[in-house]
């Protein structure tokens, strides 16, 4: 009994462990729409984990909608 249960331990680490080869990137469609060349990607270039993020915060702010005038953008010209 419990070497049936070692055997089938095994075998089912042994089957989840087995991924399959990473797909390959698909080439780009394109298409022309009205003389316009439109390129339309349809899988990434990096693998998981690896893509960009955005941050929350902004790392600059430049003028306000309020506070004080010299931070305020007024007739810009």
């Amino acid at each position: 009994m419990l070497l049936n249960r070692i055997l089938i331990s095994i075998v089912l680490l042994g089957i989840t462990g087995c991924g399959g080869a990473p797909e390959a990137p698909r080439p780009p469609e394109v298409a022309d729409s009205a003389g316009i060349r439109v390129v339309q990607n349809t899988s990434s270039l990096w693998r998981s984990g690896e893509e960009w993020n955005v941050s929350a915060e902004p790392t600059i702010s430049i003028g306000s909608f309020e506070g004080t005038e010299e931070y305020q953008f007024v007739d810009i010209v």
